[in-house]
């Protein structure tokens, strides 16, 4: 009889004690595999796309990875498919990063540069979106046109988070993290880098 008393009592002493309870249970690790951004890409091929006008434009492929336990939405046009014929557009913007060590003069401008002229973006109000649940890619391509070491590319994402039950607090509206995954040229493979340095060298582009 005495030794149910005393497990009980041990048993419901572990059960209100938080650092009994915290160390009775593991969390689950916020990234699916660790040593890994929470979202990165992979390439899945280089290839030709679809019929552009006359011409099929060579693309590369990419694999979107959501790499943590919450799902991710993209900015999308089109319908995610495992297919290489591009029926999915992930939004994308090309930027000009900010080189570091650039000296600047009196009047606040930088020294006298070439200008470069960017590639139109897929950046659109018109669109959807697509969820990249935890663990899961998405599929989708990029023109080789539209990498250069003169600019980079940025993907917007976001979080899904659970929808709440009761109206929300005008006194939080707006003001929420933006977020996007960066890629530039030198992120490309170097056997990439080297296929679009030939081709672009040949039509005296960069």
């Amino acid at each position: 009889m005495m030794n149910r008393i005393g497990t009980s009592l041990v048993i419901s002493l572990a059960l209100f004690n938080p650092i009994a309870r915290s160390q009775s249970t593991t969390a689950e690790p916020f990234l699916v595999e660790p040593n890994r951004p929470i979202a990165y890409l992979t390439i899945d091929h280089v290839g030709f796309g679809a019929l552009e006008g006359k011409e099929r434009k060579q693309r590369v492929w990419f694999r979107f990875q959501n790499n943590c336990r919450l799902p991710i939405d993209l900015h999308v046009v089109g319908a995610p498919t495992d297919a290489s014929d591009d029926k999915l557009t992930v939004m994308y913007q090309l930027v000009k990063p900010v080189l570091a060590g650039v000296e600047i003069t009196q009047d606040g401008h930088h020294p006298e540069r070439k200008r470069v002229t960017l590639p139109p973006d897929t950046m659109s109000e018109i669109g959807s979106a697509t969820t990249v649940l935890p663990g899961e890619g998405v599929l989708f391509s990029v023109p080789t046109a539209h990498f250069s070491p003169e600019w980079e590319m940025h993907i917007p994402f976001w979080f899904r988070l659970p929808q709440g039950k009761g109206p929300r607090d005008e006194n939080v509206w707006g003001g929420e993290p933006q977020m996007f995954l960066s890629y530039a040229f030198w992120d490309l493979p170097t056997s990439v880098q080297s296929m679009l340095k030939s081709k672009t060298q040949s039509n005296g582009k960069f």
